[in-house]
């Protein structure tokens, strides 16, 4: 190891300019240590000897406190280790997109240290995507033809946001009708209603259209005054659907 005074004054109380710490490894690419007091910020940098551009620095400028990584000119990934009973391994890291995320299934954001009563409070869960609904016959699943058939999702925690629409013709499932395709099951004794705007589809006289998610399936049904009954499948009509559900 060697340690470098890069200007200053000696003496009883001596400063300062640059203090650089180079480790002497083997080979080209002997990491250093630098100490750096610059007239803007002071840094604290560990860097590759041979890329002035391959470092890892920390420093204070303008009030602010900056963690500073580079790869080649470019920014780097900030990623967090954890070493225990002889392994280490990642927690969570910092992608080069500003993104964080963590490494494992079941981690997250942990409100435990807020008052509450429920029986989690880790966020460990978001995302959003599509889904392709189809109309099916519970006696023959059938298939038909879409001139708009799209779906989109949002999940936060257990809870699934979802809508979606179609319009179909020359179906060829037989039996009551269902939608399929939900992008998750629905969690064991949730039956969870949907808001559904159906056109040109054959409804029993006096009723409306209600619906709700059974597994990854939407149930439809004529809702009168008489209670429910399953709607017959129509060979062509349209649907409008949004909802949501636990899992």
């Amino acid at each position: 190891m060697t340690i470098k005074q890069q200007g200053g004054i000696f003496g009883r109380n001596p400063k300062f300019n640059e203090v650089e710490v180079t480790s002497l490894g083997v080979g080209t690419n002997a990491p250093e240590v630098g100490i750096h007091v610059y007239d803007s910020f002071p840094e604290v940098r560990l860097q590759d000897s041979d890329n002035t551009n391959d470092f890892t620095r920390f420093y204070h400028t303008g009030g602010n406190l900056v963690f500073d990584a580079r790869n080649d000119s470019s920014d780097g990934q900030y990623i967090f280790r954890g070493y225990g009973g002889g392994t280490s391994s990642e927690y969570l890291r910092i992608d080069t997109s500003g993104n964080i995320k963590f490494k494992n299934a079941g981690q997250g954001i942990d409100f435990s240290a807020t008052s509450g009563t429920g029986t989690s409070e880790l966020f460990d869960d978001y995302e959003e995507g599509t889904w392709t609904p189809a109309v099916i016959g519970t006696t023959t699943v059938g298939a038909g033809t879409y001139s708009i058939q799209s779906g989109v999702y949002t999940k936060v925690g257990n809870k699934v946001l979802f809508e979606a629409q179609l319009t179909w013709s020359a179906h060829t499932g037989t039996g009551n009708m269902r939608v399929s395709g939900l992008p998750f099951t629905n969690g064991v004794g949730f039956s969870s209603s949907c808001l559904v705007l159906p056109n040109g589809i054959t409804v029993t006289a006096g009723a409306q259209v209600g619906a709700n998610v059974s597994a990854t399936t939407i149930v439809l049904y004529n809702v009168d005054a008489g209670g429910l009954t399953f709607l017959p499948l129509d060979t062509a009509g349209s649907l409008t659907l949004s909802g949501q559900y636990s899992v």
